[in-house]
């Protein structure tokens, strides 16, 4: 009889990400490009940074999620280390967040997450720069790097969306009530509006808006719990997911004509988030330590080979023997 099927496990080769128990996301595989230049300080940072953003998603998600386990993929264009354990599964294809060069000097720095599945679906890759990661500088113009992060996994995690405006024509909007409002999360957010080619404070109103040139300044305050991590999480006082439920400080503003608005039909961040499987199987918990564990690996070991031999019969002696290489 015809051998219908080979089961084939070739080692190192098993694709996975993120997993979720207990509270915790664990298996987070961060991948370094192997274009990206060694530096230990890239490493401290993203403990850092993932250490940061643990406490702050366990509290922005009302002691729900943190992050658990995560493991950093050194690249073997780096010098070995007897630090570095050697690789299981991690590999390129089961990154949860890749750290990459920019394209060119005049890329952007700016974090972002592909999502092409939709609202409340996992997006693609967490893609940061290695400048974001080490020049503080840098990561200043989007805030703090572990808030970022919490941002970012909003994308990729929950598939929620930017609370803030991505063009001209949605900076501002007229409310049910006829007022002229900033796209913003919450309305609650104090600012002021500029003109952002002479600088002067004020703008004109063209056909019952703004100017195309103007632009709405927020104020960063010292108050908690103000705001939404999916609006502009490089405002002191946002520490929070903007909520269908809640009190005006971080009540969802669904007339925005923001990309949450418009991929999630109105619904506010953590309705999405709610909707999620990972808020299905989840409780909350007290956890009192919410510092991930961290695993650095690099690929040492020479590739793994497995022989299947088939002994069925049905085959001729020259295709009994299959070797498959990593």
């Amino acid at each position: 009889m015809l051998l219908a099927s080979l089961l084939v496990i070739v080692l190192g080769q098993v694709s996975a990400k993120v997993t979720f128990s207990d509270n915790a996301y664990k298996d987070i595989v961060v991948y370094i490009d192997p274009d990206v230049t060694e530096s230990k300080q890239l490493l401290e940072n993203i403990k850092t940074s993932f250490m940061d953003a643990s406490r702050l998603l366990y509290s922005a998600t009302h002691q729900r999620f943190y992050f658990g386990e995560v493991t950093i993929l050194i690249p073997n264009t780096w010098p070995a280390n007897s630090a570095y354990e050697d690789v299981e599964q991690e590999s390129l294809d089961t990154k949860d967040l890749i750290i990459e060069p920019k394209t060119n000097k005049n890329a952007s720095n700016a974090p972002y997450t592909p999502q092409p599945k939709g609202c409340g679906n996992m997006g693609e890759c967490i893609h940061l720069t290695d400048a974001f990661m080490k020049d503080d500088s840098e990561a200043e113009k989007y805030g703090p790097r572990g808030k970022v992060l919490v941002h970012e996994w909003g994308h990729y995690r929950f598939g929620l969306y930017d609370e803030y405006p991505l063009s001209d024509k949605e900076r501002f909007y007229r409310s049910s009530s006829g007022s002229i409002e900033a796209t913003r999360c919450s309305l609650e957010i104090d600012g002021e509006l500029y003109n952002s080619e002479t600088g002067n404070s004020g703008c004109e109103i063209v056909d019952g808006l703004p100017e195309k040139a103007c632009r709405f300044r927020a104020k960063s305050e010292k108050k908690s719990n103000y705001g939404s991590l999916m609006y502009k999480q490089n405002l002191e006082q946002i520490t929070e997911f903007c909520t269908d439920d809640a009190t005006v400080e971080t009540l969802h503003n669904k007339e925005a004509p923001n990309k949450q608005n418009i991929e999630c039909n109105g619904k506010s961040a953590w309705e999405v988030i709610r909707e999620h499987e990972d808020y299905k199987n989840s409780d909350t918990a007290i956890i009192k330590d919410t510092t991930p564990k961290f695993k650095f690996v690099m690929k040492k070991s020479p590739p793994k080979v497995v022989l299947v031999l088939d002994v069925s019969g049905s085959m001729n002696d020259d295709q009994k023997l299959i070797k498959l290489g990593q």
